[in-house]
């Protein structure tokens, strides 16, 4: 991922990036009992490691701290139908933040979080 990023960055210097985590399930396809651990693991460290990356240049990772297990659905993958908003208003708020730096109209009178 980071050198494809690299890649884009270098063709489009004006490209930014929002990453968003990689959320934890139950169930991941191609999972073994023995297995569940080391994806977690993993799962873990690409987060970690595109935060790193991404904050080196200045761009932002998405963390959805607010999810949980606990919002699954039972097949332990898909988040309930209704988390959209719990899980968009992270972004929608990083995306004003960023947006707001390169325009001269204040996106906050603009937009209203409440209605995303």
């Amino acid at each position: 991922m980071k050198t494809d990023l690299t890649r884009v960055f270098k063709l489009i210097p004006a490209t930014k990036v929002l990453f968003s985590d990689i959320l934890p399930r139950l169930n991941w396809r191609g999972q073994t009992g023995r297995s569940a651990y080391g994806i977690e693991r993993s799962r873990r460290w690409l987060n970690g490691a595109m935060s790193g990356f991404l904050s080196e240049r200045n761009m932002h990772c998405i963390p959805h701290r607010n999810i949980s297990l606990l919002h699954l659905i039972r097949d332990g993958v898909h988040l309930s139908h209704f988390l959209p908003d719990l899980q968009n208003q992270p972004l929608a708020e990083l995306l004003l933040e960023d947006l707001a730096d390169y325009s001269d109209v204040h996106l906050q009178d603009l937009l209203d979080l409440d209605d995303l």
